[in-house]
């Protein structure tokens, strides 16, 4: 599973990682601010959405 943070204000994605980890881990390096557009970012205030990816296997 693939997990992708991404900034609300701009849709960047912040972090793109295999494992989930806490969003405080990972916003602490970043002074909490989306290092593309600057906005401050919030641990409680944040959405979890989950897609449903499905592997294509073509065989020859």
């Amino acid at each position: 599973m693939i997990v992708d943070v991404v900034c609300e204000s701009c849709g960047k994605i912040i972090k793109s990682m295999i494992k989930l980890r806490s969003l405080k881990d990972i916003m602490s390096p970043l002074s909490n601010k989306c290092p593309f557009c600057g906005k401050k970012l919030s641990t409680s205030d944040f959405t979890l959405e989950v897609e449903e990816k499905t592997d294509v296997l073509v065989q020859l």
